[in-house]
């Protein structure tokens, strides 16, 4: 795999699991209407994941956790939180959940 290849790919997988930066994602998707590697990428990336979130059980979560989610986004709707430690949560979280997910696809 040579250089362009392996970083399209880092590029393609961040884009499947929402991490890429908005900058970043608005160029990903340029050169997805153009690049079929791009594309293809997508889908592998796509076809890797797909199986962990269809391995997952359904989970409600706690009634407080609701709470907490609408209390946060309308202290963001109201600028509480800067936009560099938003990126920062959200990278937390996305990492997180794909930590939970490989952990539950793995422990069958």
């Amino acid at each position: 795999m040579n250089l362009r290849a392996a970083t399209l790919d880092y590029v393609a997988g961040a884009y499947v699991l929402g991490i890429l930066t908005p900058r970043a994602r608005r160029r990903f998707i340029r050169l997805l209407q153009t690049d079929p590697a791009a594309r293809a990428g997508c889908d592998r990336w796509e076809e890797r994941l797909v199986g962990l979130y269809l391995a997952l059980p359904a989970v409600r979560p706690e009634t407080s956790t609701w709470g907490a989610i609408v209390t946060r986004l309308q202290s963001r709707a109201s600028g509480g939180v800067r936009p560099a430690r938003r990126r920062q949560l959200l990278a937390a979280a996305i990492g997180g959940t794909v930590l939970a997910v490989c952990w539950f696809y793995f422990r069958s």
